[in-house]
């Protein structure tokens, strides 16, 4: 099975003495030491736990998030990578701890914890009808819209809407459009997320680097494109194929996303970047899930 080598690079990951997973490893030269490993973060060992619980690894699933809870802060928030609290990274362990919870199915410490992390997001980072980026930034985005889904808000989404407001989805990283698109669809607005794939389906095929999508469009059109990222590719072709976009364009992309997979199970985290960034490698295991519901 073609994931099997990154599933075992999770459970490396998860091997190190940590008990979270780290945001990416790198090579070295050192064949004795061989990866070295940024420390671990709660946002992306949150948003790992469905993937895992959907492969099948359960018991690792609840490891990680009894990791979790010890590095909850007291308002129910929890920490970006510079130790402040963040929206996003809170959504995404609200987003574990909701799966977690489903597949023990009892109340106990995870349903707290929970609890706690809406509570802390609804009450306190949603004013005036905006989610606020983090309690430092009152400004929102459209990453945001994937919180707003986890924790089951529509309030703030009317003012990311595409279809009102596509300058703004035009101007942002393609990975940030995904999340957008990801939360849209989790919250029933297919339309509008048909509305910007419908787009892309259009510029991605001339924008595409050995299959890669661009960092992002320095053009107001999706045009004039830059960088690449791994990541966004595996996103963009789970939602293109959930909404049966363009074949051919999906199957180059998927096929741009597996080219940059390690011999050892990790994925790179773009052209020429050597990390192996542990997002991307969630994003790439739902991608093939995907794949394989869409390819029958």
């Amino acid at each position: 099975m073609a994931v099997e080598t990154s599933l075992e690079w999770v459970n490396r990951l998860h091997r190190r003495g940590e008990t979270g997973l780290p945001a990416w490893a790198k090579e070295t030269m050192d064949r004795t030491l061989y990866f070295t490993y940024e420390k671990c973060y709660p946002e992306v060992t949150g948003y790992f736990i469905p993937t895992l619980i959907k492969y099948g690894r359960k018991g690792l699933a609840e490891r990680l998030a009894l990791w979790l809870l010890s590095q909850q802060n007291e308002d129910g928030s929890f920490n970006n990578m510079e130790g402040q609290p963040e929206t996003f990274d809170t959504g995404m362990v609200c987003l574990g701890l909701h799966h977690i919870n489903l597949y023990l199915s009892s109340e106990n410490a995870f349903w707290t914890a929970y609890n706690k992390c809406v509570d802390y997001l609804r009450n306190e980072m949603i004013v005036n009808n905006q989610i606020m980026i983090s309690p430092r930034r009152s400004d929102t985005q459209i990453y945001l819209i994937k919180v707003c889904a986890v924790i089951g808000e529509h309030r703030p989404v009317t003012v990311l809407l595409p279809k009102e407001h596509m300058g703004i989805w035009k101007k942002e990283r393609l990975h940030y459009v995904a999340y957008g698109l990801e939360g849209l669809d989790h919250l029933g607005y297919r339309g509008q997320v048909d509305t910007v794939l419908t787009l892309l389906e259009e510029s991605l095929p001339s924008s595409l680097q050995d299959g890669i999508v661009p960092w992002n469009f320095t053009g107001n059109e999706w045009n004039s494109p830059t960088g690449s990222d791994t990541c966004a590719t595996a996103q963009l072709a789970a939602l293109l194929m959930k909404y049966n976009k363009d074949r051919a364009l999906i199957e180059e992309m998927v096929e741009g996303v597996r080219n940059m997979k390690h011999e050892k199970g990790g994925i790179y985290h773009a052209i020429g970047d050597k990390r192996l960034t542990t997002w991307t490698l969630k994003y790439y295991l739902d991608m093939e899930m995907e794949y394989k519901r869409w390819a029958k």
